[in-house]
């Protein structure tokens, strides 16, 4: 495509002919019409924009869990159950009872942080005497999604886990008492529904087991917790 070149006049710079006819012959030599396909508007060339090169991102409303700052039990538990705290009943989750409301093929961006203290004191028996391994906790992050039926599904890659195998006390061994803290950062896609639109909830899950044996009687206590969600629209 033919180029028209305009000529660099500055404040103060003498003005002379040649400026005015070397842009006119620079016009002039243009095959066929002018059109917005030959203008660059504020840097960026109208092609890029009717082609969809640049997208518009969106950032919407941030969807915040309110109750992080009370403690939150993980019981024993062999199967992942959603965090909540003992005495108010909240769930750590977001978008409940409003829902974080997108459109199909929207992604939703999670930010997932806490700090954890396991005890395994609390334990019926034992862990290091039975061999039943350490205390073990696992986190995740799962969502609902009611356009799309979808019920506590898991978000890929999101499972974290902690243990401790170390020893504390020869005379009635137990092991050492879990302190961690925790960050989790993730993205889904919303799938495609009849509606078009889609209404997703997400939430913190954990259990808390023994390494090598099934038995459930441990007690984690979950707290400072940070669940942030938002839409990305495109």
């Amino acid at each position: 495509m033919a180029k028209v070149t305009v000529p660099s006049i500055n404040v103060g710079d003498e003005i002379k002919k040649d400026t005015f006819n070397d842009f006119i012959t620079s016009a002039n030599d243009v095959p066929g019409s002018i059109n917005a396909d030959n203008v660059m508007n504020e840097g960026i060339d109208r092609r890029n924009l009717a082609a969809d090169s640049v997208q518009l991102v969106k950032d919407t409303s941030i969807h915040v869990y309110q109750f992080g700052d009370t403690d939150h039990d993980v019981t024993g538990t062999t199967s992942f159950q959603t965090l909540s705290n003992p005495l108010a009943g909240h769930p750590a989750m977001v978008g409940r009872p409003n829902p974080i409301e997108c459109d199909n093929g929207d992604w939703i961006m999670v930010h997932c942080s806490f700090s954890i203290k396991a005890d395994p004191g609390n334990f019926l028996v034992p862990v290091a005497a039975a061999n039943k391994g350490g205390q073990e906790v696992h986190f995740r992050l799962i969502f609902d999604d009611i356009e799309a039926g979808t019920v506590l599904s898991e978000i890929g890659g999101t499972e974290r886990r902690f243990n401790s195998f170390m020893v504390m006390d020869d005379t009635k061994p137990q092991h050492a008492q879990l302190r961690y803290s925790c960050t989790i950062v993730a993205a889904f896609q919303a799938v495609t529904t009849g509606s078009g639109n889609n209404k997703i909830a997400v939430a913190l899950q954990a259990r808390d087991m023994y390494s090598k044996d099934t038995t459930s009687d441990g007690l984690t206590i979950v707290s400072e917790i940070k669940l942030i969600a938002r839409v990305i629209k495109r």
